[in-house]
């Protein structure tokens, strides 16, 4: 019989916003262990984040509006638990609290996945996370001690549950017209972001000033009203920024339409795995960066984010220019860039590791430490004030 496995991530108002790289990560997880194990997805929120619809009767969703919910929470989050073996897996810090709590008498084994994001400086949920996306994460924690007796501490980055395999551009195209060199840039239209879709805007005009038929599209959730104006205005002649939900709501299936990719984190490996032509964005450049074997460790050491700053290549358009501009130059590097993808983004290459993660019987008597709750609860208390309190100012 097929051991239970619930994997649970939250989207509480204040601290999430429903739209985050992980709720697909939970989706690929539900989709490619659903072989081996019973898996249910739980949901604990405000509302269900759109990356989850389509589960259907293996979504579970547990209401969670503000703190007078908590216990009610614990109480669905326990029924769960309550004649079943299982594996309990978490993808964010607070959905990690929630079942910490309802699972303190049963004490079923509980893992905790910290997906991507800058290291978090300060209190970390039971000293250090079992899974890290990125090498920044691993090096931290490993310095603060990591692993605890009987926890398990790797690092495994992101993966997708498909094979890497070439899809070129379908004959109907939603964003981009038919002709030309197509190149997509999403990300939410914010402060954080905002140098990377600089750096896609300065990409395409040289490659314009080169004489190459270049469209851009720049699909991003409207966070800041400045930007939207300023990308909108610097668009002209380039392309279009698409803001609204019927496009930014599950933007990823737009990659196939795209000859270039510029991305971060998850949308480096879903483009990747396409065979897109991919390029990151790397700090303090005017150009993005195009993603080759030759860089490949330092960027993915920073989960592909724009923390890295890439000095091994120079900032220009040279080697972009070099695989547009001959045929044979650029099936050399979707070939050797699929070969990457399937070998470091591929979930069935990690299948292994996490079926040995999974085997455990007992958790680690650190993930519930009554103390260390306490602390976890105070911290999630202290958090969702101080953002509602941020996002009521602006």
């Amino acid at each position: 019989m097929k051991k239970s496995l619930f994997l649970f991530v939250s989207n509480i108002a204040g601290l999430n916003t429903g739209r985050g790289g992980h709720y697909y990560t939970v989706v690929d997880h539900y989709r490619f262990f659903s072989e081996k194990y019973l898996v249910k997805v739980v949901c604990i929120g405000y509302e269900i984040p759109l990356a989850l619809n389509g589960l259907e009767k293996d979504l579970i969703f547990i209401p969670y509006k503000n703190f007078l919910d908590v216990f009610k929470v614990i109480n669905k989050v326990r029924s769960l638990f309550d004649s079943k073996e299982c594996v309990n897996h978490a993808f964010d810090a607070s959905a990690y609290l929630f079942v910490r709590m309802a699972n303190f008498k049963k004490k079923s084994p509980l893992y905790f996945t910290k997906c991507g994001g800058a290291v978090r400086i300060g209190y970390t949920p039971s000293t250090h996370p079992d899974i890290v996306f990125h090498g920044e994460d691993y090096s931290h924690y490993k310095s603060l001690g990591a692993p605890l007796l009987d926890r398990v501490f790797l690092l495994i980055p992101n993966r997708v549950a498909a094979d890497a395999v070439l899809v070129n551009k379908p004959k109907n195209l939603n964003l981009f017209p038919q002709e030309g060199i197509n190149i997509l840039r999403i990300a939410r239209i914010c402060t954080k972001y905002s140098e990377s879709i600089q750096q896609t805007i300065n990409l395409c005009r040289a490659l314009k000033l080169e004489g190459l038929s270049v469209n851009l599209a720049i699909i991003g959730y409207p966070e800041d009203k400045d930007l939207v104006n300023k990308f909108h205005a610097e668009l002209k002649g380039l392309g279009d920024l698409y803001i609204s939900d019927d496009v930014t709501l599950n933007a990823s299936r737009h990659l196939p339409e795209a000859d270039i990719v510029i991305a971060s984190g998850r949308g480096v490996m879903e483009s990747s795995m396409l065979g897109k032509v991919t390029m990151i964005a790397a700090r303090g450049r005017f150009f993005p960066v195009l993603l080759s074997e030759d860089i490949f460790e330092g960027a993915i050491y920073y989960n592909f984010s724009d923390r890295y700053a890439c000095f091994e290549k120079p900032d220009s358009i040279q080697e972009i220019l070099n695989i547009l501009s001959f045929s044979e130059n650029y099936k050399t590097h979707v070939n050797d860039a699929l070969k990457l993808s399937q070998k470091y983004f591929s979930l069935g290459s990690v299948l292994s590791v996490y079926e040995d993660i999974y085997a455990n019987e007992s958790a680690a008597s650190m993930v519930y430490s009554v103390k260390d709750i306490i602390s976890h609860l105070f911290r999630f208390f202290i958090e969702s004030i101080y953002r509602s309190v941020l996002k009521n100012d602006f």
